[in-house]
């Protein structure tokens, strides 16, 4: 009888780990095997830093491991990628370092350079933060925050680095997520729980209500917080001034 798709799939699978099967129960549990040289992925993440976290758990080095097959189940790669070390050197794949170091490939590729006939330096702006177009950040000062709804989500400078704090506006009370952060970091780990708490699509620059026409609940908020608006506005549009006039309230005064 023909093997099942599962039975031909796990056996190229133990084949590959030398006829164990333990090191994919082990990367579900998020325990890492040092020597194995495959992992399959059957999470699905929205998160990148899980991805990358995941991911890592085979990639990571080991006497006389020369590579790692990671087979993805859940499609995340088509959302996330990997900053590889030739990429990372601007070398492009890994055949750049096959059978080289990273020096010698780097010498290599400026000899190529230096042959090649001369061309014009082009230079384009590149936006170091298109990520955060995705949600609707409020820049206050230093600091980012998002609008939960019941709050504010910030990303602020702490200590020669960048940690994310939750206010509560109704009772006023502040928590800490994270702290000692690099800024990409930290908005990573703010948008992972605005996801969790179910607010994204407040925060949401592509959500359907943002189009609708203002509201009347909007315009006498505007008006109590004093804040001049097109009496045309979109309710996306009034929900940005509303929310950078409360964010701009509770951070710049306390």
């Amino acid at each position: 009888m023909a093997a099942s798709p599962r039975r031909q799939w796990t056996g190229r699978y133990q084949w590959r780990n030398g006829g164990r099967s333990s090191p994919a129960c082990a990367a579900a549990r998020h325990k890492w095997s040092p020597t194995a040289p495959s992992s399959p992925r059957a999470r699905p993440t929205r998160s990148r830093v899980l991805y990358v976290q995941m991911i890592g758990r085979g990639t990571r080095t080991f006497p006389n491991k020369r590579d790692c097959l990671i087979v993805d189940l859940v499609g995340a790669t088509e959302r996330f990628d990997l900053l590889t070390l030739p990429r990372l050197f601007g070398l492009g794949d890994a055949k750049a370092l096959e059978g080289r170091t990273v020096v010698e490939a780097l010498e290599r590729q400026r000899g190529a350079v230096a042959a090649a006939p001369s061309a014009p330096l082009v230079a384009e702006e590149v936006d170091l933060f298109r990520e955060r177009e995705k949600l609707r950040w409020i820049t206050v000062g230093e600091r980012w925050a998002l609008t939960t709804g019941r709050g504010l989500l910030v990303v602020e400078p702490y200590a020669g680095a960048w940690r994310v704090i939750v206010h509560e506006r109704d009772t006023g009370q502040r928590h800490v997520l994270g702290q000692a952060l690099d800024l990409g970091y930290a908005h990573g780990v703010a948008e992972d729980f605005i996801r969790r708490l179910g607010a994204a699509h407040l925060v949401d620059s592509n959500a359907r209500w943002r189009s609708q026409a203002i509201s009347d609940k909007q315009r006498a908020l505007l008006a109590r917080l004093g804040v001049d608006h097109d009496p045309e506005l979109s309710r996306g549009e009034a929900s940005d001034l509303i929310s950078a006039a409360l964010a701009e309230r509770e951070l710049l005064n306390r």
